[in-house]
């Protein structure tokens, strides 16, 4: 019974913050792209979903309880060859405390590229380079047989030019198993917090948004599908609803191969340009002893496409 209680608690702590957070943002629109881009090569492949996903560090941006049932030390780097000239990786630590909690911290970065800086008649005057910083600690508690929880701090820091913008953020998730249909549920809040400084005058707002989504291991193949829907908190030019399937089939021990599709990806079409593959990712994942080494493809239609790969290593 009380058990019960705590999860009706926690569902009604979850829904009651969104309806809150729904009424702050619905005014203005929203900045910081760092928190809306690829993090791991494992979800560029499979569409960016994985709400719901248990055996995958990486889905801690997605998720904070994704972490929950992680049993050792691990850690993992992440660069990703994002479109135009932005480049974009991670650095991921995580350790399991006592025997019924995990921690972890990661830094996450985007290089924009090299811009010409110029003056007001258009003359060259030098040159900059933008950046977006994510600091972020994380942790989770797998005390339940089935419900598992998890929240995240981040600190976020922008800078373009002589110009920087901060913000403080905070995620919050959980995933209920259900081992009969070998399927998980997750659901998580995301980027809820308040900017600290803006670049000029104006403060940037932040991409909250709320994700939900289930993990499924078929019975009779070794193939698992995540199905991930993305609701943002104000629906903008940025912000758009959209849903993900992705897909894993396990060849051996050693090998896996991943696909997916996102919905997002018909606002990154163009009908004059093509694009018409906008949305479909694929990737591979080769396991070694304490090593795993993935690599996701993702298009993002006339803008280009996303390479990510991802070290992975346990100890």
């Amino acid at each position: 019974m009380k058990n019960h209680q705590f999860y009706r608690s926690f569902i009604i702590g979850f829904f009651l913050l969104f309806l809150l957070i729904s009424g702050v943002q619905a005014q203005s629109t929203s900045g910081f792209d760092i928190l809306r881009q690829e993090t791991g090569a494992r979800q560029t492949a499979m569409a960016g979903t994985g709400v719901a996903s248990i055996n995958d560090i990486y889905a801690l941006f997605l998720n904070p309880a994704c972490i929950s049932l992680n049993s050792s030390n691990y850690a993992g780097i992440t660069f990703i060859d994002q479109i135009l000239d932005i480049i974009s990786g991670s650095v991921v630590f995580s350790k399991p405390v006592m025997s019924d909690y995990v921690i972890a911290a990661a830094i996450n970065f985007t290089n924009y590229g090299t811009l010409d800086r110029a003056d007001q008649s258009g003359n060259i005057t030098g040159s900059f380079t933008p950046a977006d910083y994510v600091f972020s600690l994380s942790a989770a508690s797998n005390k339940f047989k089935r419900f598992k929880y998890g929240f995240a701090v981040k600190g976020i820091y922008s800078r373009i030019d002589q110009y920087t913008a901060s913000a403080l953020a905070f995620d919050a998730g959980c995933i209920y198993s259900i081992p009969a249909q070998n399927m998980s549920v997750g659901f998580s809040i995301q980027n809820t917090g308040t900017s600290i400084d803006g670049f000029i005058d104006e403060k940037e707002t932040l991409p909250s948004n709320v994700r939900a989504g289930l993990a499924k291991t078929l019975a009779h193949l070794p193939l698992q599908l995540n199905l991930d829907f993305y609701f943002p908190f104000k629906k903008t030019g940025q912000e758009n609803f959209y849903w993900s399937l992705g897909g894993e089939f396990t060849v051996s021990d050693n090998l896996f191969l991943r696909w997916g599709y996102s919905s997002a990806g018909k606002y990154e079409q163009s009908e004059l340009q093509g694009g018409k593959g906008a949305g479909i990712s694929f990737g591979i994942g080769l396991l070694l002893k304490k090593y795993r080494l993935d690599y996701g493809w993702r298009s993002k239609g006339i803008a280009g496409n996303v390479n990510a790969l991802t070290l992975h290593v346990t100890y």
